[in-house]
């Protein structure tokens, strides 16, 4: 099934109440998450997560609010920076306004920005020539009490706002001022982090579906929360990346997974040596391998593409080597193209797993914008950010009983 068609089928699904809310007039906040890898020069590399929010963000202004403002943080900064420093917003307001077509304000205060400094334009989608006015605010995290908002328990935004709307999946797993503690009359998901959702639950829900989860990257040992969950929602898991080096040193890693209804399969050859920089040497079991491993290799990859081909959906979160050495990222590369040829839907768990995708011209039934979160969710399916609104609005997300109808049904 296409993306569009999924977003279709949705559309027509039972409504539990309206979505999302109308934005005529209104003063919408919307937290979205723009923390874009970089070049060298401190140019954005990748505007993926800024295109992920645009169905929310034109749907908004289609309707005609009186303003919308834009929040998002950025890096891990040590504190405040002055605008256009290194982790400062200031980066995609250009990029941003491209995208919309429409001029966008920057808020050099962020959270903190007086009243006076946030106008409104013409309401009902601009009529006399107006329009309503854009802003994006500085780097939310550039306030101590943005990660901490117990240290600030009474803290609000100087002006008013009616609509909050989150569209950060990949930062819904933190409890931070700008995703939970905004306070509007209406709130809602966006359009983005609706898709992550469902499509994430199609893999819990499974409803007889062959699923096979491609597990890769490092620090086994944070991935087995959400190993135990998917244990007996998935047919395969097939472990790669630096992961397989450290079940090689401790097998029982893999204790809380094994008895369960999925089949283990890890990908336990591969090329690799002491060091990157040394010539690359093939190992055909790692556990007799005289060095770690870099990268996955044949007979493993062999194995997963039997499972893929008859697989009606697959979810691969982190990389299968090292992707920025021009050797050790062809296992993650082959990947690629056998999901590429693949029959079923693949979903792209996020992170430099979705980073490393975007630069393959591929269209994958669906690419999260959050690695952490995507792994958050799968384990305790939820996240905190998704569930501050009411239980109800948790239980809607979780039915599906949502109305995407008229959103596009991708990332442009």
């Amino acid at each position: 099934m296409s993306s569009h068609a999924f977003c279709e089928a949705l559309s027509r699904a039972p409504r539990a109440a309206s979505f999302p809310p109308p934005f005529v007039d209104t003063q919408v906040f919307v937290r979205c998450d723009y923390n874009c890898p970089l070049n060298k020069d401190g140019s954005v590399a990748d505007d993926f997560r800024v295109r992920a929010s645009l169905p929310t963000l034109t749907h908004i202004l289609k309707e005609g609010p009186k303003r919308l403002v834009v929040a998002t943080h950025f890096g891990r900064p040590k504190g405040p920076e002055e605008p256009g420093g290194k982790n400062s917003t200031l980066r995609f307001v250009a990029i941003l306004s491209d995208l919309l077509g429409l001029p966008v304000t920057f808020l050099p205060k962020g959270l903190e920005t007086p009243a006076e400094e946030v106008g409104e334009g013409a309401a009902a989608g601009g009529g006399g020539g107006g329009g309503p006015m854009v802003y994006l605010m500085e780097n939310t995290r550039f306030h101590p009490f943005e990660e901490k908002p117990a240290k600030l328990p009474d803290f609000k935004l100087a002006f008013p706002v009616d609509v909050f709307v989150n569209e950060a999946f990949s930062a819904s797993h933190r409890d931070h001022m700008s995703v939970t503690h905004i306070k509007a009359k209406d709130m809602c998901n966006g359009f983005q982090l609706l898709r992550e959702v469902l499509c994430l639950d199609r893999i819990l829900g499974r409803a007889g579906e062959t699923v096979v989860a491609v597990v890769g990257g490092s620090k086994m040992e944070d991935k087995i929360p959400m190993l135990q969950t998917l244990r007996d929602r998935v047919d395969l898991i097939a472990i790669g990346g630096n992961n397989v080096n450290a079940i090689t040193k401790n097998p029982s890693l893999l204790d809380p997974v094994r008895g369960s209804r999925a089949q283990i399969l890890l990908l336990d050859d591969g090329f690799g040596n002491a060091t990157p920089d040394m010539e690359p040497l093939y190992a055909a079991d790692a556990a007799t391998a005289s060095h770690p491993l870099m990268d996955a290799g044949p007979k493993g990859l062999n194995k997963l593409a039997a499972w893929v081909n008859k697989a009606d959906i697959v979810f691969w979160n982190g990389a299968l080597g090292i992707t920025e050495h021009p050797f050790y990222k062809q296992g993650s590369e082959a990947l690629v193209h056998l999901l590429k040829q693949a029959p079923g839907n693949v979903v792209i768990g996020g992170g430099d797993t979705a980073g490393f995708v975007n630069d393959y011209p591929v269209d994958f039934f669906h690419v999260s914008t959050g690695g952490g979160a995507s792994i958050d969710y799968l384990t305790k399916e939820s996240l905190v950010g998704i569930c501050y609104y009411d239980e109800q609005e948790s239980r809607r997300l979780r039915s599906g009983s949502v109305d995407l109808k008229g959103a596009p049904a991708a990332v442009p």
